[in-house]
Formats: structure tokens, C-alpha cells, sequence
């Protein structure tokens, strides 16, 4: 999802037909893994820094 995203730059209405899920849940998991990586990387993300599409 993550390499969808930002490395292939699919909208998240794409990736959610790739994957099979509907949108708001691909933009769940999209936050939640931004959240766990910034945590191993010791950074701060502000709440609601998600990106606008």
C-alpha cells in the first residue's frame, strides 16, 4: 500500500481497487504505517498531516 502510494504515486481510490478495500480504509492504514514509521525513526508527525487528494 505504502509503495502504491507514494513510490507509484496511485490514488488511494486506485490502490483501493487494487487491494480490494474500499478508500477510507487504505487511508487508515496509510496513517497508521506513517505513524509506526515515524516512531522507529524517532520523528513527530502531527496529528491530521495527511495528505489532501
Amino acid at each position: 500500500m505504502i509503495v502504491l502510494h507514494y513510490v507509484l504515486g496511485y490514488s488511494t481510490q486506485r490502490v483501493a481497487n487494487i487491494m480490494g478495500i474500499k478508500p477510507d480504509t487504505v487511508r487508515g492504514h496509510r496513517r497508521s504505517a506513517r505513524e509506526r514509521i515515524a516512531s522507529k525513526l524517532g520523528l513527530d508527525i502531527p496529528v491530521g498531516d495527511e495528505e489532501k487528494e
